[in-house]
């Protein structure tokens, strides 16, 4: 298995969404607009591949001067 990693927000929604349901985390999974949203506003997305298969994600919102915020799994 050859994870690569990239800092491109070149992603689909439908790919999110498989990722945060295979994860367990609670996340609106079924919601693609919404999912869509999430990508297009996140300042900053580094994402984890298996061959062409999304399977990790971090999303960041920050000022790019002092803060910034990555959301971490909820209970």
């Amino acid at each position: 298995m050859r994870i690569t990693y990239k800092d491109s927000m070149d992603i689909k929604a439908e790919d999110l969404s498989k990722v945060f349901l295979a994860s367990g985390i609670k996340r609106p999974y079924e919601d693609l607009e919404r999912l869509q949203r999430m990508i297009n506003n996140a300042d900053i997305i580094i994402t984890a591949w298996e061959d062409e298969k999304l399977i990790g994600i971090a999303r960041a919102v920050t000022d790019y001067a002092y803060c910034c915020y990555l959301s971490k799994r909820g209970k």
